[in-house]
Formats: C-alpha cells, structure tokens, sequence
C-alpha cells in the first residue's frame, strides 16, 4: 500500500462492513507509521479519501488495495 492506492474497508464486522458500504473505494492521501507506548508496537494507520467526499483515518489491517 502506497500514497494514491485505491482501497476498499474490509471487515467481517457486518454493522463496519455496511457503514463502509457507501465509501468504498477511497485513494490513500497518507500513511503514518505510529508507535503505541503502552504496547510498544507499531500501529500503521491511512488517511482515506472515500468516494462520498469523507476523509478518515484507518488502520491499514481493514484496507485491501484494489489497484496494484
């Protein structure tokens, strides 16, 4: 996954999966590598830009790249 991918949300979660239903598919604006201190782990994340307009944050775990 790269700035300008085009993505779909994925869930198994049915109330996620039909609330991503009217977004999907959005272009990556960002991808921001953060470190969670109390897990010591990275926590990679995206800024999407859906098709209805909304810009939002997502664990990149939830988003499938459609274009590469």
């Amino acid at each position: 996954m790269k700035v300008g991918s085009l993505v779909n949300f994925h869930t198994t979660v049915n109330a996620w999966r039909i609330e991503y239903l009217p977004r999907n598919p959005g272009v990556v604006l960002s991808i921001n590598d953060t470190i969670s201190p109390p897990l010591g782990s990275s926590r990679p994340s995206a800024r999407v830009l859906w098709l209805n307009g909304e810009v939002t944050t997502e664990h990149i775990t939830y988003l499938t790249v459609i274009n590469e």
